[in-house]
C-alpha cells in the first residue's frame, strides 16, 4: 500500500469532478520537510517482512498536480534515495523536455489523468489542451517511461452514443500497451449533468468488458481487479472492505505533513492506519447481508455510498454483475472461485487503489502487457 504524498493541492486545470475542489479553496502552505519526516515515518511503519527481505511501501506524488510543484524535483529525488524508484498521478498537461528528464533519472512510473479524445476529455480541459495530453502520453510511451491510464467514467464519455469514439481511444491506448483503470464518475450521487446512472454505468461496463475479451485487451480494472478479487487475491481498495474511520488502503500525507485518511469522503482527518471493521460489520448485516460475493466485494468504495458510508456503493448494481460474469468465467476455466470470509481475509490488501495487479482508484501503475488476455 503505497504512501500517496499530497503535498499541495495546487492545479492548473480545474475538472468538473474533482474531490479536491473545496480542500484546494482552503490553501495553506507546504511543510516540506514535516512532509519528509511523515514520509521516513510511515515508510517504517508500513514495512513488511516477504521471503526474509524486508519490503516498503511506495511513494506517490499525489496532489493537486506534482509538476506544478516548485519542489517537485526535490520530492523526487527524496523518494528515489529510499525507494530507488519514483511514481507520480499527474494530469501530463505540463510535460516537457524537462519532465521527461526527471522521469527517466527518477525511474518513474507516470500514471496519466484522461478521459479519451476530444470531447470525450471535456469535464477536465478544452480541445487543444485534451489533443496535448493525448500527445504527451505517446511521447512518454516513446520515450521508454512507464505510464498508465486513469479514464473517469461519466457522461462525457460513457453514453451509448460516445461509445465508438471510446472504443477508438481504447484501441489507440492498446495499441501503444498502454493500461489502466476505469472508474466511474461520482461526485455526490446527486449531479447527473456529471454521472452516469447505475443502469448507464451496468451497460457501459458490461460493454467494455465484452470488448477487451473480443479484442484480446487485458491489464484493465475494474475487471482484473474483480478477478483477483474472485481469486482471493490482493486487489484495489474499493473491494477490500476500506473503513473511513481509518483508511488503512488510504494513507495520504497532506502539506503539513499530517498522515490523513483518504480524500475522497472522509468522515475523519487523523489516520492511525488500523483496519477497524466498522462498515464491514454494519454493511454484513444491512445492505450486504446474504450477498455471495460480500467478502470478495466489501460493499464497495464508502465514498460512493449513498446517503453516507454506511452504506453499500451506489454502483452495487455494475460490480455484482461484473462480479457473477467473471465468476462464470473462472468456472469454466477449472479455477477455484474464493468468496468465503477466511480465504477472502487472507489476501490482504492490495495496492490500494492502484491498477497493478493502481483506490479510490485514482492512480494507475503499469502491469505487463500480455497477448493473451491477462486478467483470466
Amino acid at each position: 500500500m503505497p504512501i500517496l504524498v499530497d503535498a499541495s493541492l495546487s492545479c492548473n486545470l480545474n475538472c468538473a469532478y474533482c474531490y479536491n475542489s473545496e480542500p484546494r479553496r482552503a490553501g495553506g502552505a507546504t511543510d516540506i520537510e514535516a512532509v519528509k519526516r511523515a514520509v521516513l515515518s510511515l515508510r517504517e511503519r508500513r514495512s513488511y517482512v516477504e521471503g526474509g527481505e524486508r519490503k516498503y511501501p511506495e511513494i506517490v506524488l499525489h496532489g493537486g498536480e506534482p509538476t506544478s510543484w516548485p519542489f517537485f524535483e526535490e520530492l523526487l529525488k527524496f523518494a528515489y534515495g529510499l525507494n530507488g524508484k519514483t511514481e507520480i498521478q499527474t494530469n501530463a498537461t505540463l510535460i516537457d523536455e524537462d519532465a521527461v528528464r526527471l522521469f527517466k533519472k527518477y525511474k518513474t512510473c507516470v500514471g496519466a489523468s484522461y478521459d479519451g479524445f476530444w470531447p470525450l476529455n471535456r469535464f477536465r480541459a478544452d480541445e487543444a489542451t485534451s489533443g496535448r495530453v493525448a500527445r504527451n502520453i505517446k511521447w512518454l510511451k516513446d520515450e521508454g517511461i512507464s505510464v498508465g491510464v486513469i479514464t473517469v467514467v461519466s457522461r462525457a464519455n460513457g453514453l451509448p452514443e460516445q461509445r465508438p469514439l471510446f472504443k477508438r481511444y481504447f484501441d489507440w491506448l492498446a495499441d501503444n500497451k498502454i493500461q489502466g483503470r476505469l472508474n466511474p464518475c461520482f461526485v455526490d450521487g446527486n449531479s447527473p449533468e456529471l454521472e452516469l446512472t447505475p443502469a448507464e454505468a451496468l451497460d457501459f461496463y458490461m460493454d467494455m468488458a465484452d470488448y477487451c475479451v473480443a479484442h484480446g485487451i487485458g491489464g484493465w480494472s475494474p475487471f482484473w481487479d474483480i478477478v483477483q478479487a474472485l481469486r482471493g487475491k490482493p486487489r484495489v481498495c474499493i473491494f477490500t472492505h476500506c473503513d473511513p474511520l481509518s483508511s488503512p488502503s488510504g494513507i495520504v500525507v497532506d502539506s503539513r505533513g499530517r498522515v490523513t485518511t483518504c480524500r475522497r469522503g472522509a468522515v475523519s482527518y487523523e489516520n492511525d492506519l488500523r483496519d477497524l471493521g466498522t462498515r464491514r460489520e454494519i454493511l454484513r448485516a444491512t445492505d450486504c447481508r446474504g450477498c455471495k460475493y460480500f467478502f470478495a466485494c466489501g460493499g464497495g468504495c464508502p465514498s460512493q455510498a449513498v446517503p453516507d458510508w454506511r452504506a453499500k456503493t451506489v454502483w452495487c448494481p455494475v460490480w455484482r454483475a461484473l462480479f457473477a460474469k467473471y465468476e462464470k468465467v473462472l468456472l469454466s476455466l477449472g479455477e477455484a472461485v474464493r468468496l468465503d470470509e477466511a480465504s477472502q481475509a487472507a489476501s490482504g490488501h492490495g495496492d490500494y487503489w492502484q491498477a497493478r495487479g493502481g483506490g479510490h482508484g485514482d492512480e494507475y501503475h503499469e502491469r505487463p502487457h500480455a497477448d493473451h488476455w491477462q486478467a483470466i
